[in-house]
């Protein structure tokens, strides 16, 4: 049986962190949002530099992308990432998001399938809830 955790990227890398440590899943697809967008959450996730912007103690400490952070090994865009291009836009979202799920059944022969919609728009993870919420999965919210 293969884990695998599908999340909402916002602005803050935390509760991303947070979800994967909570669930330990196997893989880890992020759905982000996506130039044309303006601050697009995809340079946290596979941004080259230090794009991630945690709090410690009240200071700023910008850190390694996600991938970086969570060590995951043999990262695959083309399967791991949903770009959202118009993270306000709730039909969209939604709509990217099942098709998505619609390919995972011919990638995991068994899948467990869970999500955490913490991070993003509020489109976004009311879309990533509606979306999982129809495949009758797990859902969490890091608080």
């Amino acid at each position: 049986m293969t884990r695998v955790l599908i999340l909402t990227v916002g602005g803050s890398p935390d509760p991303i962190l947070k979800a994967v440590d909570l669930h330990q899943p196997d893989e880890v697809i992020f759905a982000c949002s996506a130039p044309p967008c303006p601050s697009p959450s995809l340079e946290q996730v596979h941004g080259a530099g230090t794009p991630c912007r945690h709090i410690v103690d009240g200071q700023e400490e910008m850190r390694p992308n996600l991938v970086t952070q969570l060590a995951l090994r043999g990262f695959r865009p083309d399967l791991q990432l949903i770009e959202l291009p118009d993270p306000d836009d709730l039909h969209d979202c939604l709509s990217r998001l099942r098709s998505f799920l619609q390919t995972l059944p011919e990638r995991f022969s068994q899948l467990e399938l869970c999500g955490d919609f913490t991070g993003g728009t509020k489109s976004m993870s009311t879309a990533l809830a509606f979306a999982l919420l129809d495949q009758r999965v797990t859902l969490s919210v890091v608080s």
